[in-house]
């Protein structure tokens, strides 16, 4: 099972408290800043997270829930990762990867199990998720030569159509994930990739491109409100 897939489960749902904060009655441009700014505790917990989400440029990553696992830091974890993005489910292909960089059989899984636990243990307030994707997102830019993953125009209406539309049997439920992304042409590791470089951007106020987000998002959710 691919790291992605492991941790984030097969319940992840990016938006359950964001939808909560659009059914009590705020604006659209809220909602969009709420959905946004929630994905990195999602990443870590699929569990409704706090609105706002804690800043990277001061995390310290100090310790023991940053010591390597069987000599694997999160650095070179983050980085491993990255250059495994394209590999789907291969777990020989991962191995030769990992191998490498010096890192063998047992460790990769030990760093597997471990890092994925401490992402996902609550009492680490997200310490360890967040320092993965300072060392991810740009291991991941620097492997796409800093070509975008999706467009914006693209990430909002998948983004939108995940989260929103109804299950064309059941218009009780929301749609499965796996029908849109299937539609799309992504996996769920292509699709995360979109969520780490776009999420942090459009949750930034400072970044131009939360405004665009929030209008794009406007026009999408007139589909399904």
């Amino acid at each position: 099972m691919s790291f992605w897939k492991k941790l984030t489960g097969d319940n992840f749902n990016l938006v359950d408290a964001a939808k909560s904060v659009f059914d009590s009655g705020k604006s659209l441009e809220s909602s969009a800043h709420s959905v946004a700014s929630n994905f990195v505790q999602q990443v870590a917990t699929p569990k409704p997270a706090p609105a706002q989400m804690p800043q990277q440029p001061g995390l310290e990553m100090s310790g023991p829930e940053f010591a390597p696992i069987q000599g694997v830091s999160l650095e070179l974890y983050a980085n491993l990762l990255a250059d495994m993005s394209d590999c789907g489910e291969d777990e020989a292909r991962c191995l030769a990867i990992a191998n490498s960089q010096g890192v063998s059989r047992d460790a990769w899984e030990a760093a597997k199990t471990g890092w994925t636990e401490r992402m996902a243990d609550p009492s680490l307030q997200n310490r360890v998720s967040l320092g993965f994707l300072k060392y991810y997102s740009p291991a991941m830019d620097k492997k796409r030569g800093g070509v975008e993953p999706v467009s914006l125009e693209d990430y909002t209406r998948i983004f939108a159509a995940m989260n929103y539309r109804k299950d064309p049997n059941d218009p009780a439920k929301q749609i499965d994930r796996e029908i849109v992304l299937k539609e799309n042409g992504l996996t769920l590791n292509q699709w995360n990739q979109c969520l780490v470089y776009w999420s942090p951007q459009v949750s930034d106020a400072s970044n131009p491109a939360l405004k665009r987000f929030q209008e794009l998002l406007n026009n999408e959710l007139k589909k399904y409100f």
